[in-house]
């Protein structure tokens, strides 16, 4: 086992066995690195050091279940992805029935400076044939990526981009129009 893998072990199992002080080393010695990884996912430093903490947070509840035999390292890597991928849904997942959450569309579709009616936009999405607000959906109502819309429409992701981007601009020659 690498030699960090056994110091973070060594201080999860510190951590179960109520040392405070070892959150504090953990922190210390690999608090960067965790952030680094945060950072990887999240787009925002403000972002990335609260699941930091929260991970760590996480961590004293839990560290009584760690087993030694695990890597320590990679179990707070992969906690760190799976919340920060939490994260990035909660905050880009749209529904259908709140249509005041279509605001990321208009972000793009509308400069700062127009008021934007969520009807115009609903009107707009009608200039789209139904594979564009298949994808228009995906992307900003269910929060996929490209690539992962680019494997369910089984099309490359650089075809998935190109079909976004002309839908997109359909939907602002329609707007502009109006």
């Amino acid at each position: 086992m690498d030699k960090r893998v056994k110091r973070v072990n060594k201080l999860i199992k510190e951590i179960a066995n109520g040392k405070i002080q070892a959150l504090d080393s953990l922190y210390g010695e690999f608090g960067g690195l965790l952030y680094i990884m945060a950072r990887k996912y999240l787009y925002d430093k403000s972002l990335a050091e609260d699941l930091v903490s929260d991970i760590l947070l996480d961590l004293v509840k839990k560290a009584y279940q760690f087993k030694d035999d695990k890597n320590g390292l990679n179990w707070l890597f992969k906690s760190i992805h799976n919340a920060a991928i939490n994260r990035n849904k909660r905050q880009t997942h749209f529904t259908m029935e709140n249509i005041e959450d279509y605001s990321n569309l208009q972000d793009i579709l509308y400069d700062e400076n127009k008021c934007v009616n969520n009807e115009i936009l609903a009107d707009a999405m009608y200039v789209l044939d139904i594979n564009e607000k298949d994808i228009i959906y995906k992307k900003y109502w269910e929060g996929l990526t490209v690539r992962e819309i680019a494997k369910i429409i089984k099309k490359p992701p650089s075809t998935t981009q190109q079909i976004i981007k002309i839908a997109l601009t359909k939907m602002k020659n329609k707007i502009e129009i109006e």
